[in-house]
């Protein structure tokens, strides 16, 4: 697992998305137009797990969408395979449903969003690496 010193060495942002919808994975990188900022991202269930792993939990945070293979949350297992494995960063939920939201904030994750308004997260986290970056 990366420590706040190796994530301050690193030159660049990783953000990792779990989200089952291609076009939003593409809008979302497109809001984050930086050399300083890499967007990992996986379409399901499977490959969050193996790209959590093959990345070694190295990111700055995880957004995961509530609902990835089914019509009904079902990534709270994912998230608590992230806690399980020493992920100690930020896990956003983001669903355009708070109440999934609120199903994967008691699996773990440490904040909530909707949907719609996760690209001010990234904007965000945009401004704030590009000031930490030498």
């Amino acid at each position: 697992m990366e420590t706040e010193n190796s994530i301050e060495k690193r030159c660049f942002g990783r953000i990792f998305i779990v989200e089952d919808n291609a076009n939003l994975q593409c809008m979302f990188a497109a809001y984050i137009k930086s050399s300083e900022i890499i967007i990992i991202p996986a379409k399901n269930l499977a490959t969050g797990e193996e790209l959590f792993h093959e990345y070694n939990g190295e990111f700055d945070f995880i957004a995961v969408d509530a609902c990835l293979e089914s019509k009904h949350p079902d990534s709270m297992e994912l998230i608590k395979h992230f806690l399980a494995a020493g992920f100690t960063g930020e896990i956003i939920a983001i669903s355009n449903s708070d109440e999934f939201n609120d199903e994967l904030i008691k699996a773990g994750a440490t904040r909530k969003v909707l949907k719609d308004h996760f690209v001010g997260v990234l904007v965000d986290f945009a401004k704030k690496y590009k000031n930490k970056v030498p």
